[in-house]
């Protein structure tokens, strides 16, 4: 038994010194009816979307329901296609990132502590004005915005769509 349980540990260092374990985060370009996209802006300054880590046990729709409630007050945003999928590594470490698109009929927002300001934008300028976290983040919400405002469809709803972490 003993045996059993050092090539196990064995295993698992193995796997993970040789895989790379990633956070997975999800992001939503949230737009309300008339095409203006939701920006946050972080305690730190930077804006960011609405989203966040999923927690264990935690599906996809969940997970993202609950960091758009708890971040903007939203409740029943219809979320849609994925726009864009990403990794990258930060202070947390490596991240797998999924960016939906969304749409909301509320534009009522109640800012979670970890944000300080929001902004409804209503063109491609004011997008382009903001320091967003990082400039890959902005050059997907610019080209989400391009997609919708040209007539893209924002919502097409998933069918027999699953994440299992």
């Amino acid at each position: 038994m003993i045996i059993l349980q050092v090539k196990l540990l064995k295993m698992q260092k193995d796997i993970n010194e040789e895989h790379e374990i990633f956070y997975v985060t999800q992001d939503v370009i949230l737009f309300n009816e008339r095409n203006e996209l939701l920006a946050l802006r972080h305690f730190t300054g930077k804006w960011l979307l609405a989203g966040g880590h999923m927690n264990k046990g935690e599906g996809w729709q969940n997970a993202l329901d609950r960091e758009i409630q708890e971040e903007t007050g939203i409740v029943g945003a219809e979320i849609g296609e994925i726009f864009s999928v990403d990794s990258w590594k930060s202070f947390e470490g490596a991240n797998y990132g999924v960016f939906f698109l969304g749409k909301t009929k509320s534009d009522k927002i109640e800012l979670s502590d970890e944000h300080t300001e929001f902004k409804w934008l209503k063109s491609l300028q004011e997008v382009e004005e903001l320091d967003w976290w990082c400039a890959p983040l902005r050059e997907r919400i610019v080209s989400a915005w391009k997609k919708v405002n040209a007539g893209g469809v924002v919502c097409k709803k998933f069918e027999n769509f699953k994440v299992i972490i």
